[in-house]
């Protein structure tokens, strides 16, 4: 994600500054999942859109209108993140407009689409969407190892936070059918080839697999390792289709989207992980793991979480709430050196935090949280 002027954001924060604003522009399917967990209820976002301008005619009646583009602020009242169309629609009451629109006061929806600028203001950006935004512009992933390819060409890249790391380009057309001695070879001397890179890249790297091209020589490539090299197969997390081979395809695909979901799909698992130890640590009844809110802001307040687990969708309905102190169990958590996982409810491990009411923790030593529950209770 692309971040607009943000060592300055981050200094007014630390003055204390009220209603700040950040530009920003989402660079992947995953960068609007990032914005539609950090705009809540009450905030303003700002934007190019479009609008409906109705004007009367000769005789004062008024015309079908038409749409005109133009930027808006409006003050958020809801959001959806659409993955299907990858889109965020964000709806609320206009609070900045050119005057010659008369907008101010309706209501108005500014869809954001991959690579749409806008601006964020808060009256209060908590610390859990600075460590957000970083993770968005940083993209700390484990390399992605990447192939684009047809009958002519091919190219081997590592997709890196800094962009591709070409390993291998290479061109050589397939004789045509009418001479299936010669296109068997040089197809067996191409697929060996790749595998032999391929191999090469990975042990080194140890990284998801994809493969990607226009035609059928991705299938080709997939059945070969299927059959030759299991190792890699095994890694092989996803075959795609992209209209050209070599640096062009590699380049499609990280702009299709292919290649952020499966960052994503890497991220998923890494949070997957803290909610399985949870999960297994409560089946054998151990105490130093502590699952919803009233007991987990106990062990924060005793300086116990080594790990805080809590879900997207919960941390949007606490702030939410009036009378939530969300910011308050996040920023004790960090004070007393704790670290926190957001974890994402669209994936298997986010709906099973989910079920254990959204918020979890991993604890530095065991604690009788019931105990310390009934003496809170009793105070």
């Amino acid at each position: 994600m692309k971040l607009s002027k943000f060592k300055e954001f981050l200094l007014e924060i630390e003055k204390g500054r009220k209603r700040i604003r950040l530009d920003l522009v989402p660079e992947s399917l995953d960068d609007l999942w990032h914005i539609f967990n950090i705009v809540a209820k009450g905030d303003e976002v700002q934007a190019r859109t479009t609008r409906l301008v109705k004007t009367e005619s000769e005789d004062a009646r008024p015309t079908k209108g038409k749409r005109v583009s133009v930027v808006l602020r409006v003050k958020v009242e809801n959001i959806h993140f659409d993955s299907e169309t990858e889109r965020l629609s964000i709806g609320g009451v206009i609070v900045d407009a050119p005057e010659t629109l008369s907008a101010k006061g309706s209501h108005h929806s500014i869809h954001v689409k991959v690579n749409t600028k806008l601006s964020v203001i808060k009256d209060h950006w908590m610390r859990h969407h600075i460590e957000r935004l970083e993770r968005a512009k940083h993209v700390e992933t484990q390399p992605i190892i990447v192939v684009a390819l047809d009958d002519s060409e091919f190219c081997i890249a590592i997709l890196r936070h800094y962009g591709f790391d070409i390993k291998l380009e290479y061109g050589r057309s397939l004789p045509g059918k009418r001479e299936p001695e010669r296109r068997t070879k040089a197809l067996n001397e191409t697929l060996k080839l790749l595998d032999k890179t391929l191999t090469e890249v990975w042990r080194e790297e140890k990284g998801p697999i994809v493969i990607v091209g226009p035609g059928y020589m991705k299938d080709v490539l997939k059945n070969y390792l299927n059959k030759r090299n299991p190792e890699l197969t095994n890694s092989l997390s996803n075959v795609g289709t992209v209209s050209s081979p070599g640096i062009a395809g590699l380049n499609e695909a990280l702009r299709s989207g292919i290649l952020s979901k499966i960052s994503a799909e890497i991220r998923a698992n890494i949070d997957t992980g803290y909610v399985e130890e949870t999960l297994r640590s409560l089946g054998q009844e151990k105490t130093d793991v502590t699952y919803g809110e009233k007991e987990t802001r106990i062990a924060a307040e005793l300086g116990a979480v080594k790990r805080l687990l809590i879900t997207d969708l919960t941390i949007r309905k606490m702030e939410e709430e009036s009378d939530s102190n969300i910011g308050e169990l996040l920023k004790s958590v960090e004070k007393k050196g704790g670290k926190i996982t957001v974890v994402s409810s669209r994936h298997e491990g986010g709906r099973k935090l989910l079920g254990l009411g959204g918020v979890a923790a991993l604890l530095r030593f065991p604690l009788n949280l019931q105990r310390q529950l009934h003496e809170k209770n009793q105070t």
